[in-house]
């Protein structure tokens, strides 16, 4: 089983930001490509006080070649990412011996 983790917004908006601005976007182009009807949920977005749908994390991770998980940052004193890959693959792992069997 996955362990809950806790998403640090503040820092979940500022990487989704930096990575934004890196592939070369503007909000203006980003509230286009995914379909908003005003910029504000991505200004929203980078300031870390919401964060962005499923679906929306999705057409980000596709837009700007990352994993979805890639866009999200977990509170450091909580759980690694090591460890949360760690456990990611364990749940797998489990799953496909419980089906197996």
């Amino acid at each position: 089983m996955i362990p809950n983790t806790i998403i640090d917004m503040k820092l979940t908006g500022a990487r989704i930001r930096q990575l934004v601005m890196e592939a070369g976007y503007d909000v203006k182009t980003i509230q286009r490509l995914l379909h908003l009807s005003c910029p504000q949920p991505v200004y929203r977005w980078f300031k870390g006080q919401v964060l962005p749908t499923v679906d929306h994390l999705l057409a980000l991770s596709r837009l700007l070649g990352v994993h979805m998980e890639e866009l999200l940052v977990c509170d450091s004193g909580r759980m690694s990412r090591e460890d949360l890959c760690s456990a990611r693959l364990n749940a797998y792992c489990s799953r496909i011996w419980r089906m197996a069997a």
